[in-house]
């Protein structure tokens, strides 16, 4: 269901996936022990900046956040790894 909006980002897209089915099933509104949230379990506090009007619970903005974060850290900051 969000592969194309995996897609849209230059990182390689099997392993986006991946990392997006192991985190949170594919639910947008998944929630983590510890704060998490979305499809790839991000931590809000971690990524301040997205209170700019970015919701984490919002697909594509949980996408578009993993990416800048892929591309910072790659799949370091992630438990699943693809």
């Amino acid at each position: 269901m969000w592969r194309a909006e995996v897609e849209r980002y230059p990182w390689p897209v099997h392993e986006a996936m991946a990392v997006l089915r192991c985190e949170s099933g594919g639910n947008p509104l998944a929630r983590g022990a510890v704060g998490e949230a979305g499809l790839f379990q991000l931590r809000p506090e971690y990524h301040a900046w997205r209170a700019q009007g970015g919701d984490l619970y919002d697909g594509p903005a949980n996408i578009m956040a993993a990416y800048s974060l892929y591309a910072d850290q790659g799949w370091r900051p992630w438990s699943c790894k693809p």
